[in-house]
């Protein structure tokens, strides 16, 4: 798998985790988005 590229808005603000399946010919991205003081909001920490 690549290196997993980040954009840091905030301290683990969002992560890109890229994938390539050279079988299948596909490639791929997920975002991760981490914001820890959601949880004091109710939220959830992370929305993947």
């Amino acid at each position: 798998m690549p290196p997993k590229p980040g954009t840091h808005p905030r301290a683990d603000a969002s992560h890109a985790m890229p994938a390539w399946v050279p079988s299948l010919h596909a490639a791929g991205v997920k975002w991760v988005s981490g914001y820890p003081e959601n949880q004091a909001r109710g939220c959830p920490p992370s929305a993947a």
